[in-house]
């Protein structure tokens, strides 16, 4: 609570102004009273939801807003899995998003030098190819003549 997509449109801080900090609890006190037992409070100022908590029972889960709530982050954020912009509420443990490009840059490296080598002839060589021996060869191609003449 509340959803940015259909309240403020936007990835930013609720509870700022009195309207919308007077909203907020409005909107708890719904919650609360159709029979809620939790909400997810998403980037509320940690202030703004200190005064706000004491005023309801709901067990509230904090993406942003603040510490002695239950946290949590999306393992996007904290593994780095997109591009920029982060969330300013997350924090990122690793950059996977980074080492994702360096692993498609190699594999597309790789496959145009594979193209390279089996244009320039240096692919398939010698050791990566299987023969047969010559007596087997040899029969094959007496095999294959003397069905050509039927």
């Amino acid at each position: 609570m509340p959803r940015r997509s259909t309240w403020t449109g936007d990835f930013k801080a609720v509870g700022k102004t009195l309207e919308q900090g007077e909203k907020l609890y409005h909107d708890i006190k719904i919650l609360e009273n159709i029979g809620v037992w939790a909400v997810e409070v998403e980037v509320i100022p940690e202030n703004i939801i200190a005064i706000l908590s004491p005023q309801t029972s709901l067990i509230k889960s904090s993406l942003g807003s603040g510490v002695g709530y239950i946290q949590f982050l999306f393992a996007e954020d904290i593994l780095g899995n997109t591009k920029r912009p982060y969330p300013r509420h997350s924090k990122r443990y690793a950059d996977l998003y980074e080492l994702k490009q360096k692993l498609q840059q190699t594999r597309i490296n790789d496959f145009k030098n594979y193209v390279k080598d089996e244009k320039d002839n240096k692919f398939p060589y010698k050791n990566v190819t299987v023969n047969a021996n010559d007596d087997a060869v040899n029969a094959l191609e007496k095999y294959k003549k003397m069905k050509n003449r039927i």
